[in-house]
C-alpha cells in the first residue's frame, strides 16, 4: 500500500527534520485558523496530525532502509 508520506525516504531519518515537517504544518493550520480559513485550517492541521502518527507512532527506524547492511557486488566468475 503507498503511503501518503513515504516515511522510508531518507530524507525523513533525521529526527529533527520529522519535528520540523510536523510543526510547519501544524503552526500553518493554527495561522489559518486565527485568519479565518477554516478550509486550510482543517487540512494542515489534519495532516499535522497524521504526521504525528506516520513520523512519530508508525515510524520503525530499525526497518529503515538505511539501516540494512550494504550488499556485496557480484564479481564475475573466471571459467578456469
Amino acid at each position: 500500500m503507498k503511503k501518503f508520506i513515504d516515511t522510508d525516504h531518507p530524507a525523513f531519518r533525521p529526527l529533527w527534520l520529522r519535528v520540523l515537517t510536523t510543526l510547519v504544518c501544524l503552526v500553518w493550520g493554527v495561522v489559518e485558523l486565527m485568519t479565518g480559513g477554516p478550509f486550510w485550517a482543517m487540512i494542515f492541521l489534519g495532516l499535522g496530525v497524521y504526521c504525528v502518527y506516520a513520523f512519530f507512532f508508525d515510524f520503525h527506524p530499525e526497518n529503515h532502509p538505511s539501516q540494512r547492511p550494504p550488499e556485496a557486488p557480484e564479481t564475475p566468475r573466471d571459467p578456469d
